[in-house]
This record gives structure tokens, sequence and C-alpha cells, in this order.
């Protein structure tokens, strides 16, 4: 994947950071919780459907290939690999179940901005080492 496809990958990334900011200044921590949990349930039924082909998944997918990895592409019912996006959100819902708000925050930045950097920084090494 190229770094400009692997930078917007980690701006969506970093978008969903400054979104539960604002949703957690916005409203209780029971709509929040609910809020992540069905899309974290929508999530998983996105990534069955698409494992198992179906026209609608696999259409949302055609529109978001650039972002996606080609193991991500490639996944089928022998040989799945999720959406990057799908265990981030999972990854949301269980900090948000397990942990009071101000921990739960601090640990999902940190997660997003060390993924981001990760990202970056292996692609960055991988064309420096090529």
């Amino acid at each position: 994947m190229p770094i400009k496809a692997e930078l917007q990958r980690k701006a969506i990334h970093l978008l969903m950071a400054l979104l539960l900011l604002v949703l957690y200044q916005s409203f209780s921590r029971p709509v929040i919780f609910g809020f992540f949990i069905a899309l974290s349930v929508l999530a998983g039924l996105f990534e069955w459907l698409r494992i198992h082909s179906n026209p609608l998944a696999l259409a949302l997918q055609k529109k978001f290939s650039f972002l996606m990895r080609q193991e991500e592409l490639a996944s089928t019912g022998n040989r799945i690999h999720f959406v990057g996006a799908t265990w981030v959100q999972w990854s949301l819902a269980l900090l948000i179940i397990l942990f009071p708000k101000n921990i739960m925050i601090a640990c999902y930045i940190m997660f997003l901005i060390g993924d981001a950097m990760a990202a970056v920084i292996g692609k960055w090494t991988e064309r420096q080492l090529a």
C-alpha cells in the first residue's frame, strides 16, 4: 500500500478520536456506550457480509478499496482478514465497556496515535531500506 493511502487510513483513525471527544462532551456515557456498541455490531455484520460475498457489502468494499490492504481485499470464507477499521471499532467498544471515561479516552488516543505512527514509520523505513 502506498504511503499516501496509509496516511489517508490513519487520518480516518485520528478523525475517529476527534469524533469520540466531541461526542463524549455532548452526550452521556450510556448514549456513547450504545452508539459505539451499535457501530461495533454493524462493523461485525459488514465483515460477515463482505466475507460471504454479499453484493451490498462488496459494493461498499469496492468504494473504499483504495483504503484497504491487499489481504483485506482478498478475504474469503477460508482466509479471513478483517478490515483495520473493524479492529479499531471493536477495541474502542472494549475500552468503553472496561474503563471510565478519562482512562478510556486516554487509552484510545494513545492507541490511535501509536498505530498511525507505527504504520507511517514502517512505510517510510520500508522505502528507505528497499
